[in-house]
């Protein structure tokens, strides 16, 4: 019996003690649980002020780019909405684009395209989204431009078009394939043109035009250095 309340005496003892443990941890909680949840509350607004302040700055950039932009449009020769439009360029209009102006352009809209029309595109920010529409607006034009620009260096053999119009779309970040896509076009002008040139109904119809040879003939040629040759053996038999 005595060992029996000796151990009912030790598991007393033991949840007393337990029981003084939880009341420690507990006050330990209290202690550290405040600064812990107020400093937790800190974190989550700087963490938000820092991605607003991220936010803020990318619309300040867009902004700032749009109104260069709107700065090189008159530079450009050309109004970008009559491009939109589907309206032809003349001749005149398109020797008056600078493509100095146009790779600047480009160089301004490789910036603020992703922000306005890409994938992490700025939403619901009215400041940025009124923008959209003229930016997409330049963009189109300028790359028809470079586009139209190419096409004319290519066909009239004009190094600085043709480098002027590719620095255009290395700066829109689309050089490889639109290069890939210019010497595709040239090649497959010139297996047309080829094809076209040894097509054989094409040589049987100039060579009816074109009509027999009108020079002498090999037998007449042959017949008059004889004669030839003949009158002047006589002449020196004579004298």
């Amino acid at each position: 019996m005595g060992g029996i309340h000796e151990l009912q005496r030790d598991c007393e003892a033991l949840g007393s003690s337990i029981g003084d443990v939880k009341r420690s941890v507990h006050r330990i909680s209290s202690t550290l649980g405040a600064p812990f949840g107020a400093m937790r509350q800190r974190a989550e607004e700087l963490r938000r002020v820092h991605a607003a302040s991220q936010v803020l700055a990318r619309v300040l950039r867009v902004h700032m780019t749009v109104r260069k932009l709107k700065a090189l449009e008159p530079g450009l020769g050309v109004d970008p909405r009559h491009i939109e439009a589907g309206i032809a360029l003349t001749d005149a209009q398109l020797n008056a684009v600078d493509l100095r102006e146009l790779a600047k352009a480009a160089e301004a809209l490789a910036e603020v395209e992703p922000a306005l029309l890409g994938t992490e595109r700025l939403r619901g920010i009215d400041a940025a989204e009124k923008e959209a529409p003229f930016v997409k607006t330049m963009g189109d034009a300028v790359r028809e431009l470079a586009a139209a620009k190419l096409r004319e260096g290519m066909h009239a053999l004009n190094q600085a078009d043709v480098g002027g119009s590719l620095q255009v779309f290395f700066n829109l970040g689309t050089l490889a394939e639109r290069a890939h896509a210019a010497v595709e076009s040239c090649a497959s002008r010139a297996a047309d043109r080829i094809q076209a040139a040894l097509d054989a109904s094409a040589l049987a119809g100039l060579a009816s035009r074109a009509g027999p040879p009108t020079g002498p003939s090999l037998a007449g040629a042959k017949d008059a250095a004889l004669a030839g040759g003949g009158g002047g053996g006589g002449a020196g038999g004579f004298s």
